[in-house]
């Protein structure tokens, strides 16, 4: 999931990433909810980790083999225990909602990423919900644009969150 969503947003190839280090351009990695060797071979990316050494962090509800060579792993919500969009590989953005409290020190992806722009000095990263998010990636990126297809965070029906199923349930 998601890496159509990626490409649609214009993003670089991991080769590029792996570039970048090398040549010094970049020394700082965040990885999210990825385990880079399911990505790329075992030498590339220990080469690229190896650079990063004290400067990668991962945001992930997994641990896995990039996240024990992390200094520091902040706990990322699964798709059950938050909301969230993701576009499948047809190229359609699809909602869900949560299903499951989180517990303990859990947030969601975004709320991660939101908390660490701001503290880089990234003061416009606002987003208080995630309905914030989604206007501001529609407004950067129109084929993003939910506004038409996404209820309001606050409709219920019976007191609940509008459920959600597939055609075929």
């Amino acid at each position: 999931c998601n890496s159509l969503g990626l490409h649609m947003l214009g993003a670089e190839p991991l080769q590029q990433a792996f570039e970048l280090v090398e040549q010094g351009d970049a020394d700082t990695v965040i990885v999210v909810e990825n385990d880079l060797y399911r990505r790329a071979g075992r030498t590339k990316v220990d080469r690229f980790l190896d650079a990063v050494a004290g400067k990668l962090t991962v945001v992930d509800h997994l641990m896995h083999e990039t996240a024990q060579r992390a200094q520091h792993v902040l706990p990322a919500a699964t798709f059950a225990e938050t909301d969230g969009t993701l576009v499948n590989n047809e190229g359609r953005a699809q909602v869900f909602n949560q299903v499951f409290e989180a517990k303990g020190d859990i947030e969601e992806s975004w709320r991660w990423l939101r908390d660490a722009g701001n503290a880089a000095g990234h003061d416009d990263l606002v987003f208080m919900s995630l309905a914030g998010v989604h206007r501001a990636l529609a407004a950067a990126h129109p084929v993003f644009d939910l506004s038409r297809e996404e209820p309001e965070a606050t409709l219920r029906y019976a007191k609940d969150r509008v459920p959600r199923a597939s055609h075929r349930y």
